[in-house]
């Protein structure tokens, strides 16, 4: 096996011990209220870290990929309607007395799933058409990030990037970061991207570029190989995936 089959393997297993582990603690007190199409815009948030869980006006399919750090070609299943409904959602707030980590604040999440929302699932490996992000023919053109890099070294179409369970924009990202904000993009047809550029450290990254199709500017490839310095080449490969085999509207509080 290379290389590159063992680090894919690597990211499978990765991902089912991600699920398959319980949270070492578990949130005290756990509030989940209806919010239909009432909610507005400003009002759309997603907190996990410290003690504090909050997430207001996301679809709960979203909330649960949060929680286990995939991607929705990777979920399939039971997935009823009102899951991946934006005018169908859910504020839920949990606290907890002891200050935990975003990472072991992800499994509490999803230990609400079980819990609340009477989750079950397995898992399956999948083959998919992946794009692998490379090195370009021309030199790199992102710079590496400083040392204590400030927020905004990150951002798409001039908006900085945010953290998944923050509201402070990214200092810097790697390789890795980049082909995880690639992955699913509209306009690469929704397909996983694999980092295989084998550069290491964080960069900062600004581009510009068309994420659907029939958006104006320029398309992603282009704005790789133009302001980055790298390209995308089709491949395949396996990611573990979620499939849902029951799952129902939380219970009450």
């Amino acid at each position: 096996m290379n290389r590159i089959m063992l680090q894919l393997s690597f990211v499978v297993l990765a991902s089912m011990c991600l699920i398959a582990q319980k949270a070492s603690v578990g949130f005290d007190v756990v509030s989940i209220t209806p919010q239909g199409k009432e909610y507005q815009a400003s009002n759309i948030r997603y907190t996990c870290d410290g003690n504090r869980f909050l997430t207001s006006g996301h679809d709960m399919r979203d909330v649960f990929l949060r929680a286990i750090n995939f991607h929705p070609f990777q979920l399939s299943g039971a997935t009823p309607g009102w899951f991946t409904d934006r005018g169908d959602t859910y504020r839920i707030e949990a606290r907890t007395e002891q200050t935990v980590s975003a990472s072991e604040c992800k499994k509490m999440v999803l230990q609400v799933f079980f819990d609340r929302f009477d989750l079950k699932l397995h898992h399956v490996t999948k083959e998919f058409s992946a794009y692998a992000l490379v090195q370009g023919k021309s030199p790199l053109k992102l710079l590496p990030a400083p040392a204590n890099a400030p927020a905004g070294g990150v951002s798409i179409n001039k908006m900085p990037v945010r953290g998944v369970d923050s509201v402070r924009p990214l200092a810097a990202w790697s390789m890795k970061d980049l082909a995880e904000y690639l992955s699913g993009l509209p306009s690469l047809d929704g397909r996983p991207v694999i980092d295989r550029t084998g550069l290491p450290g964080l960069y900062l990254v600004h581009l510009e570029f068309a994420e659907f199709r029939d958006s104006p500017g320029t398309d992603v490839p282009t704005a790789l190989r133009e302001q980055a310095g790298l390209s995308l080449e089709s491949t395949k490969a396996n990611f573990d995936t979620v499939v849902i085999d029951h799952l129902e509207r939380p219970s009450k509080n």
